[in-house]
């Protein structure tokens, strides 16, 4: 049996859970994200000559996801839609010129491209139907306008890298790539890598994030 990668994995629960590790602070505490969805099993017999293949059904699928509490509780405060960088009206004029009548094929390609990680990803806004409403998340990402600027003078407009379109709660790379170059945005020295609050409500929100993060983990840390 082999476990085939869906077209379109759709996450059906999702859950944080933390350790209590004695003699370790809260912020050194390990955090596990979970998510579940269902899975395609196919069989496959690779005999000579010959393979048959075919989707047997669905079982359930688990991807986690394990940090630490302060690296964690960081990110929650770093997210993209508070950062000054994220331009989400520069993403909607940019789609509006991909879908309309003059558009280039490296734009629709962009786009399309978007949609399929939006379909994978299977997060964001949800329709009546508790499915994911791709246009309306499509139109909440935003270009982060420092990542794009560097890929532009790294490699062009290259459709395959730019511009970069992250989602709204999402945080600055480690890295970024763009052909042979490559950025390193996260570093000792700025460990929020290209982060910057937009304004001072966007900097409580993100310290409110902070602190319910670590208030979870403590909780659990006391009992």
């Amino acid at each position: 049996m082999s476990i085939e990668k869906p077209p379109d994995l759709k996450i059906t629960q999702q859950s944080t859970t933390f350790t209590a590790q004695p003699q370790t602070d809260v912020e050194g505490q390990t955090a596990k994200i979970s998510y579940r969805a269902p899975i395609q099993v196919g069989a496959q017999n690779g005999g000579a000559g010959a393979a048959i293949s075919g989707v047997q059904g669905n079982i359930p699928g688990v991807i986690e996801y394990t940090a630490g509490v302060g690296d964690m509780a960081n990110a929650a405060r770093t997210a993209c839609a508070a950062c000054a960088h994220f331009d989400v009206r520069a993403w909607r004029q940019f789609v509006s010129a991909a879908t309309g009548p003059a558009s280039s094929a490296e734009s629709r390609q962009t786009i399309n491209t978007m949609r399929s990680r939006i379909m994978m990803a299977g997060f964001g806004y949800e329709d009546n139907n508790g499915e994911v409403d791709i246009e309306r998340t499509l139109m909440a990402h935003g270009i982060c306008r420092p990542l794009s600027d560097w890929v532009e003078g790294s490699v062009g407009r290259d459709p395959v890298f730019w511009p970069v379109v992250p989602w709204r709660e999402a945080t600055c790379p480690n890295t970024c790539h763009a052909g042979p170059h490559t950025l390193q945005v996260v570093t000792p020295a700025e460990p929020f890598g290209l982060y910057k609050p937009k304004d001072l409500e966007a900097k409580q929100i993100g310290a409110n994030r902070y602190d319910n993060l670590l208030r979870a983990a403590q909780s659990v840390k006391l009992k």
